[in-house]
């Protein structure tokens, strides 16, 4: 597929970040303009007179004696397309598709295009599962209508004018940008009605949930908490959470027909269990844990292109923590606790790296050095939640919290924004920016964050963001308070929110 490096037309003109798709720019479908292309443009003028516009534009005139004139642009000539049908996924004709409008057929196009990519570690041929769902939206309208939605909400993230979003207030810009740029608040709509008529399909599929279908319903309810994590909602991803949590339990071990698919949702709703219930209040964890032991496995079997590239055993050790944090008093933790902490610090990363290479010898692997950058940082993240829901370790056994934050920091400026992991990176920096006092250790955290938003703009990074700030200003008005717990902070703020 051809790639440029100037925007559209359209896009130049109106001043807005062109996402120079080809034939034709998405902005322009969205919004329902005719889209000028990339290439050279015809200018009709009336033959005595000349051109005085600088730049590529269209007039019309009523003149027969109007003649085409060249406005010579350096972009690459290419034929402009009126129709959004030219980027479907698969041929217009497939099943699939030809039922479906132009708007739906686009954000199909849309999320196997670019959704897609931010859901594994690594997007590449027959290595992405999520593209599989695409065929089975003719049969089932629950999950067509919940991949229409989270793509659209996807959309309306990624579109945004050339000006750089501001770092005060991020959540605020891009809300005040839906309510008021066209093609925004276009797809809000869209995200939003496409997701009303999958709520009214999901009603219908639980009230007689079917085993055969258990896992379509089980995917569907899965993007219902993707679509919460891309939108800025904070809160509805626990209910959406514990409806997969319930559909788990109907799953049989040799029901699927396509392990791979199948596994990896579950893994997905495993690590969002997990992370959710580090700063969640109530106990999430708990309702997971008995699922522990039949989606650890899952989690294994996926590791090698997890999105989270976070090894499976320092996720067990933060639901561990995170359980017992709400299921013990702390008086009586502390065994148990510094046994978590010392399996977490313990933790070979290294090691790990060698036996995903081992176990994933049919699998290419790459990358490896930046996986385990990833997995360290996720590592020393670990430490420094335990050490905040368990208080009783930062008592009983010395660790030095500042050194895991200078780990996290030190991990993370190995991967680079060009890494495919780079997205991964979003809780250990989170982490690191809560505990660290330092002014330059908080700026570097925020723009880390705010650099993977540019990258994968998922709604949960600027809420990650919002938290930040709002724990330096209570920590700089506590200043001279000692132990400062910053997560039951943010809990007795109320930020019940979802960073993964």
């Amino acid at each position: 597929m051809p790639s440029f490096s100037k925007p559209c037309h359209n896009c130049r003109r109106r001043r807005l970040r062109c996402d120079r798709s080809w034939p034709i720019c998405h902005k322009c479908t969205v919004s329902q303009q005719h889209c000028l292309g990339y290439g050279r443009v015809f200018v009709w003028s009336h033959h005595n007179l000349k051109s005085t516009a600088p730049s590529a534009t269209v007039s019309t005139c009523s003149s027969s004696s109007a003649v085409p004139v060249l406005v010579e642009q350096q972009q690459q000539v290419l034929p402009v397309r009126s129709s959004a049908d030219d980027m479907l996924v698969g041929n217009p004709t497939d099943p699939v598709f030809q039922d479906l409008d132009r708007n739906s057929r686009y954000y199909l196009s849309h999320f196997a295009d670019r959704v897609c990519k931010d859901l594994v570690a690594r997007d590449g041929p027959g290595s992405n599962p999520f593209r599989e769902l695409i065929p089975l939206t003719n049969r089932h309208p629950l999950l067509l209508h919940i991949l229409i939605a989270t793509s659209a909400i996807h959309w309306a993230n990624v579109f945004r004018p050339i000006a750089s979003m501001p770092m005060t207030d991020p959540g605020g810009y891009l809300a005040q940008l839906r309510a008021t740029d066209l093609a925004s608040r276009q797809a809000l709509i869209d995200a939003l009605t496409a997701k009303q008529r999958a709520m009214s399909h999901l009603r219908e599929v639980l009230d007689a949930l079917d085993p055969a279908v258990s896992e379509v319903a089980l995917a569907a309810v899965h993007f219902f908490v993707k679509f919460d994590l891309i939108d800025l909602e904070r809160h509805g991803w626990r209910t959406h959470l514990e409806g997969a949590s319930s559909i788990l339990a109907l799953l049989s071990p040799a029901s699927s027909s396509n392990r791979m698919l199948r596994d990896t949702v579950m893994a997905d709703c495993f690590i969002y269990h997990i992370l959710g219930s580090t700063l969640a209040s109530g106990a999430l964890a708990a309702r997971i844990a008995r699922h522990a032991f039949e989606l650890l496995p899952v989690m294994k079997r996926v590791e090698a292109n997890s999105y989270l590239s976070c090894p499976a055993e320092i996720l067990q050790v933060i639901l561990a923590a995170s359980q017992l944090s709400y299921e013990t008093p702390f008086t009586d933790q502390s065994p148990s606790a510094l046994g978590l902490i010392g399996q977490a610090l313990a933790f070979d990363v290294p090691g790990w790296a060698a036996r995903l290479r081992r176990q994933s010898a049919d699998t290419d692997v790459p990358d490896m050095e930046s996986r385990v950058h990833v997995a360290s940082a996720h590592r020393s993240a670990a430490c420094l939640y335990m050490l905040q829901a368990l208080p009783l370790v930062r008592a009983t056994r010395p660790v030095d919290a500042d050194l895991l934050v200078s780990d996290i920091l030190a991990h993370l400026v190995q991967i680079g924004s060009d890494d495919p992991y780079f997205k991964a990176t979003s809780w250990p920096a989170f982490i690191a920016g809560v505990e660290t006092r330092e002014a330059e250790k908080r700026t570097w955290t925020m723009q880390r964050l705010l650099a993977i938003w540019n990258i994968c703009s998922w709604g949960y990074i600027l809420a990650a963001v919002e938290m930040l700030k709002a724990t330096w200003a209570a920590q700089d008005r506590d200043a001279l308070r000692s132990g400062v717990n910053w997560l039951q902070d943010l809990k007795d703020m109320g930020y019940d929110c979802l960073i993964v």
